[in-house]
């Protein structure tokens, strides 16, 4: 079962602390591998117009490449 996301705004309104990291994990976009990849083991991302390669392993590890 998932906890509910409180965002950073509830947080300071709720006990008037500053958020901590651990507030700013829950905010940060999460995507399960199984999403990104479907069923490929392989998928290019272009960032600044370069690509990259990521790919899983033969021993399910995550590798990404210029």
């Amino acid at each position: 079962m998932r906890k509910p996301t409180i965002s950073l705004s509830d947080k300071l309104t709720q006990d008037n602390s500053e958020p901590t990291s651990h507030d700013r994990d829950l905010e940060r976009p999460r995507w399960r591998s199984e999403q990104l990849f479907g069923a490929s083991k392989e998928i290019v991302i272009v960032h600044d117009m370069q690509e990259y390669r990521l790919r899983i392993t033969k021993s399910n590890k995550l590798i990404l490449n210029k």
